[in-house]
């Protein structure tokens, strides 16, 4: 991501910063795709469980992963008529953080992305978490990324630092209506890139859902600003229905 200035991030841990600080965060407009968030039908992972398969999940990705997330407990294939490429949405549990369940992009980092703010390519693996609480079910950031991943693979564009998404339905709940792309910073520095076995360079990009209100915020006042308020505030981003920051 280029050197820059050391700063603190959300609260929580001093960090390296983005490619600067001068540019504008990026807003990806929603393509055409079959409605998802609609209900939480992923009940189970699969058709690749967690021993089956692995060594075509990008070995050291999953080792980089299971290091932090914890246990791999399943994965699961691209939807019907995805494009060549489109990586598969891994679930991991038993991590770092007590209580939270994990899913990350395994394999997006094979496809360069671009980003209009910088003339190189990127590699990316996206990564949402929650508090695991719910009985059953795996909620729904595997709907989530299969989305911005199809976002992605169809644009070719790179999401980074700043960028925001928007979601095609609120999640339920009604409040989270776009994803705001950060560090994860919930995590040690290590965590936040690692090289595959390719020598790829891959940045993890966490996707944190957020209100209207706060991306209205960012559009106006910047990712600074909305970072600022995250380190002031320190709200629960574990918690897809955490209350608004007051901004």
């Amino acid at each position: 991501m280029g050197p820059t200035a050391t700063c603190t991030f959300f609260g929580r841990l001093t960090v390296r910063g983005g490619r600067g600080g001068a540019r504008c965060s990026t807003w990806l407009a929603p393509i055409s795709l079959p409605p998802l968030l609609s209900g939480d039908h992923r009940s189970s992972p699969g058709p690749t469980g967690p021993e089956v398969g692995r060594e075509n999940l990008v070995p050291e990705l999953i080792d980089h992963f299971e290091s932090r997330l914890g246990r791999m407990i399943g994965a699961w294939s691209p939807p019907a008529g995805a494009v060549q490429g489109t990586p598969q949405v891994a679930c991991f549990r038993e991590g770092r953080l007590s209580g939270a369940q994990a899913f990350a992009t395994v394999g997006l980092s094979r496809t360069p992305l671009w980003h209009p703010a910088s003339d190189r390519h990127f590699h990316l693996e996206l990564l949402a978490c929650e508090n695991a609480g719910r009985a059953a079910g795996y909620g729904h950031f595997p709907d989530v990324l299969e989305y911005v991943v199809g976002q992605l693979m169809a644009s070719g564009q790179a999401i980074l630092r700043g960028d925001v998404v928007p979601l095609p339905a609120p999640l339920p709940g009604g409040t989270m209506t776009s994803l705001y792309a950060g560090l994860p910073v919930y995590f040690d520095d290590d965590f936040f890139s690692v090289t595959i076995e390719n020598g790829s360079d891959v940045a993890i990009v966490w996707l944190i859902p957020i209100t209207d209100q706060e991306t209205s915020f960012i559009r106006e006042k910047g990712w600074r600003a909305f970072e600022d308020a995250l380190v002031r505030q320190d709200p629960d981003l574990l918690d897809p229905a955490r209350p608004q920051l007051d901004l």
